[in-house]
């Protein structure tokens, strides 16, 4: 009898005896390789065949067919205890009629955007089996994903979940550009259990965040040799938020202009030569906005900075402070509210300056978990959601 490879079917441990092709189904008749078996009851190995029969297992679709494999399967008697008991065929389940690749395809088509009536009518299965071998992928993936170490550069951030169970914190690992875990809420009272139970916490060495002094006293207190970095695009954005404010109290009318708004969050250099005559006339007409635009501008230039050496850095925090000094004596509400902000942040901005990293890894990611949840049209259970970002985003 002529014999194939079971590389054909990705099925080790298999010999492939016959097969048989049509329009709809690829049928394989296969035997075990293995000549024996280990007893369930005394752990002993026997090659007694007591009886066989033939059992058909439902395997991986073969170029849109379906794929049938014919087993002779074999109970064997032991020897040691004279138990019988039916061998567990490769690539299966105790009991299983179907084989974890097939389970794993069906789960993989159903992630990847397609509903389960679409796939369990391509796959010829119920909805019902659609959503075990979800539940049953996603738990072995996410089993395997979370057994990593806590990683050395984290970032924090929050996003919305749902309106009754409100915001989650996510934990993504910006050296690999992965999510670390995603936890329900961000209270120091809801994140204590997840952060108490961490393993391995004093690798962290970089905690990147946004302004956030919930999150701050938390990272403090369960990452105590962690350095925290803010976020620049939350400063940056910061700073135009009060200048766009000091604005309104100058002139609320041209606050107004959707042209001027433009020309004024633009950088100088970005700006046409006939744009900076007209953003310049503007600004000369109103007393006082020049300077704080020029001022803003220099703002801007001191907090996009990167890896600044040692040297240089003492320069910069020397400008800091000489900004914050400014910023206090000149006597707006916005500005003065901004220095104070400076002031309390003082540290985790000037790290921000000497290191490179931010956490547009973790907004992207953000943007990911809204794509996956508005292809399920919104989550109830949240540890269904979790596992679905750590399963693709992780």
């Amino acid at each position: 009898m002529e014999k194939y490879s079971s590389k054909i079917i990705n099925l080790p441990g298999y010999v492939i005896t016959n097969h048989h092709a049509d329009r709809y189904r690829v049928n394989f008749r296969v035997s075990v390789e293995s000549k024996e078996d280990i007893c369930p009851k005394c752990s002993q190995k026997t090659t007694t065949v007591y009886e066989t029969k033939e059992r058909l297992i439902k395997h991986c679709f073969w170029a849109e067919r379906r794929c049938n494999l014919f087993v002779n399967q074999r109970r064997f008697k032991c020897q040691q205890c004279k138990h019988r008991f039916w061998e567990v065929p490769p690539g299966t389940l105790k009991y299983g009629r179907r084989t974890e690749n097939f389970k794993k395809q069906i789960a993989r088509t159903a992630l990847h955007g397609h509903d389960n009536k679409r796939v369990s009518k391509d796959f010829c299965v119920g909805q019902a089996t659609v959503k075990r071998d979800i539940d049953h992928h996603t738990k072995l993936e996410v089993k395997k994903k979370l057994s990593k170490k806590c990683p050395r550069v984290l970032g924090v951030d929050e996003h919305y979940f749902t309106k009754k169970k409100g915001f989650a914190t996510t934990f993504c690992n910006l050296g690999k550009h992965e999510v670390f875990d995603v936890v329900l809420g961000r209270s120091d009272l809801a994140l204590e259990g997840f952060l108490r139970r961490l393993p391995d916490k004093d690798r962290c060495k970089v905690v990147v965040m946004d302004l956030s002094g919930s999150y701050r006293s938390i990272i403090r207190k369960h990452f105590p040799h962690a350095k925290i970095v803010t976020d620049r695009f939350h400063v940056v954005r910061l700073l135009n938020q009060r200048f766009s404010e000091t604005w309104k109290l100058l002139d609320e009318v041209g606050r107004k202009n959707i042209g001027l708004i433009s020309l004024f969050r633009r950088k100088p250099e970005n700006l046409s030569p006939s744009q900076k005559i007209n953003l310049k006339k503007y600004l000369e007409s109103k007393p006082g906005l020049l300077a704080a635009y020029d001022f803003r501008n220099e703002i801007h230039e001191l907090l996009i900075r990167k890896n600044i050496s040692k040297s240089k850095m003492r320069q910069s925090i020397k400008e800091f402070a000489r900004t914050i000094e400014y910023l206090e004596e000149s006597r707006f509400k916005p500005l003065m509210s901004l220095a104070q902000t400076f002031k309390d942040w003082q540290e985790e901005i000037l790290r921000m300056l000497r290191f490179s990293r931010s956490n547009g890894i973790t907004e992207g990611f953000h943007n990911k978990m809204e794509v996956i949840s508005r292809r399920a049209y919104g989550f109830r259970n949240f540890q269904n959601y979790r596992r679905r970002v750590l399963l693709q985003c992780a």
